[in-house]
């Protein structure tokens, strides 16, 4: 474990596999996921947590995110059908893992909070 700051606080150490900053060395990307879905809009029902789902390809400007940290919100759970399955979370925050050869302002490792505006 690394130590940021005040070494008491669990909050402050992190696993030594998580990058920090530009250039750190990309750890492997794993071809699955686990993640919560919502299959049914309308609440919390709807969630059914998921094993292996396939990580698609990154696609032209688009970069890859491995997630730390994720926030579902009431609105998320209200999602038109149309969307449905889907993983919620407008808002997250995680370490670059791939990135499209045209992306050239972030790099592979850089830590990015995420905040998206879905449109409707």
């Amino acid at each position: 474990m690394r130590s940021l700051g005040n070494k008491s606080n669990p909050l402050n150490s992190i696993p030594e596999n998580i990058p920090l900053s530009p250039g750190y060395p990309a750890a492997k990307i794993a071809e699955t996921i686990n993640a919560v879905r919502l299959h049914v809009s309308g609440g919390p029902a709807g969630l059914v947590y998921e094993q292996q789902i396939q990580i698609p390809p990154v696609k032209a400007g688009e970069v890859l995110v491995r997630v730390y940290a994720a926030a579902i919100t009431r609105d998320e759970l209200d999602w038109p059908t149309n969307r449905l399955p889907a993983i919620p979370s407008y808002e997250f925050s995680g370490v670059v893992a791939a990135l499209a050869p045209d992306v050239e302002d972030i790099a592979i490792g850089e830590g990015v909070p995420v905040f998206m505006v879905m449109e409707t």
